[in-house]
This record gives structure tokens, sequence and C-alpha cells, in this order.
């Protein structure tokens, strides 16, 4: 099979070529990167726990039957989730992680390997379909947009 030929037509294939190109220019789109993640995601997902907190207290108010959840609770997830991105983006920048990252994720997983081996297969097979996609130019059925 034709490299790139799977699902565009030559025009489209110019098209997605040209909107790489101008999506590399235009400075406001971020590249991946481990800095990047820490500097913008990770504080993003802790913004966007601390408004669930606001957010849950407000619908206690409210309705005074409903059982009320447990702070630990939102506070070990937000905790588990900013451990998980921390983790996924040192081995998807550097193919591995720091003993630093490996210990604190798997202390906040609870001592649990079996989950740290998930998440790093999990990222491996992501990893591995992009880079099959992209050495072969597979387009996604999601056009870009301009």
């Amino acid at each position: 099979i034709p490299r790139g030929e799977f699902l565009l037509s030559e025009e489209e294939q110019e098209e997605r070529i040209e909107s790489h190109q101008n999506a590399r220019k235009d400075e406001s789109k971020m590249e991946f990167s481990l800095e990047n993640v820490k500097k913008h995601v990770i504080p993003m997902l802790e913004k966007e726990h601390d408004d669930d907190d606001g957010d849950v207290k407000q619908e206690q108010e409210n309705n005074s039957l409903s059982p009320s959840p447990s702070p630990l609770c939102d506070k070990t997830k937000k905790k588990r989730e900013v451990a998980i991105v921390q983790f996924a983006a040192e081995l998807l920048d550097g193919n591995t992680v720091s003993d630093e990252t490996y210990a604190t994720t798997k202390e906040i997983l609870d001592g649990n390997d079996s989950v740290l081996v998930e998440i790093t297969s999990i990222i491996g097979y992501y990893a591995y379909v992009a880079y099959t996609l992209n050495v072969f130019k597979i387009a996604s059925a999601v056009k870009p947009s301009v």
C-alpha cells in the first residue's frame, strides 16, 4: 500500500501538509514537552479539581439530604490524576521516568505495580499507534480545523 494513500486524495494530502506547516508557525499552538505539561496541564488539572470542590459544596448546601462526599477522596483523586499525568508526560518526553516520579506514582497508587504496568502499556500502545499512523501518513477521519 503506497504511503499516505489510505484515506486522502492528493489535494487533501497537500491541504494536510499545509495545515501542519501553518500549525507549526502558529505560536499559540504548543508542542508536547514535559515542561509544557508541568507549566500548563498540571495546574489546569489542579484548578479543575478546586473548581469541582466548590461545585460539590454548593450542591451540598442546596440539597441537605444528599450524602457528602469525603474530601479525602477528592484530594486523593486529584493526587492520582496529577501523578499519572506527570508519569505519562515524563515517559513520553524521555522514554523513562525518574526514580522520584516512579516512587511517588507508585505510592499514590497504593503501591500497586500492576497499575503502573497498565499505565505504561497504554502509553506504549498509544505511541505505537501514533508512530504507525504518522509513518504511513494515515489520515484521521476528523478534518483538521484551520
